[in-house]
């Protein structure tokens, strides 16, 4: 995708000014095309399946100063990724296998801090291991247990994964997919906090 991505960047500004193009740096025209992030905007399922879009970059106050930390999911080594954050004073979150998408659960403790869910492709099936992180006492620590969200291989966008955890009148709840129903309703079950 990259590679017919530059190819349509040079057809688009071979169409230009020649005088002009010699003026802006060859880098300038190479960064356009690798940050065009598009993708990871698109309300609906992309058509082919390369272009599924990875949620890798969420804003929240992750630490409880008051500021915008952003939170980037990174491939770390070979399918590793970690989540790294803009503020130092955040430590990444350990690495671990599979593709990640993260959501900004906000405050669900109470301490005073946007809440972090992690939803972890596993290389056993179609299905996401759920964990949600708060970073207490400068380091991270989990604070629900770990549940299962068959995704059935198809396409689930971020705002459903958003609703997957809710916090209704001082009770967490999230909803699991029926593997029971072969419409795979989903179920709304307790969450307890750790």
């Amino acid at each position: 995708m990259n590679k017919c991505l530059i190819v349509l960047v040079f057809f688009a500004l071979s169409c230009n000014d020649p005088e002009e193009n010699r003026q802006q740096p060859a880098e300038v025209n190479m960064i356009a095309a690798i940050a065009d992030t598009s993708l990871m905007t698109m309300p609906s399922p992309p058509q082919s399946t390369e272009k599924i879009p990875d949620t890798l970059r969420i804003e929240g106050d992750f630490n409880g100063d008051h500021l915008t930390d952003v939170a980037y999911a990174v491939l770390y080594r070979g399918d590793k990724y970690i989540v790294r954050f803009s503020s130092d004073s955040i430590r990444p979150l350990p690495a671990s296998e599979g593709r990640i998408r993260l959501v900004n659960e906000h405050d669900l403790n109470n301490d005073g801090r946007d809440d972090l869910t992690i939803f972890q492709e596993s290389g056993h099936g179609c299905f996401y291991n759920v964990s949600t992180w708060s970073y207490m006492r400068g380091r991270w620590r989990r604070i629900t247990k770990i549940w299962t969200l068959p995704y059935f291989c198809d396409y689930i966008s971020d705002e459903e994964l958003q609703n997957r955890i809710v916090l209704e009148d001082g009770t967490l709840y999230y909803y699991e997919a029926d593997v029971k129903d072969e419409n795979f309703s989903l179920v709304k079950k307790e969450m307890y906090l750790r």
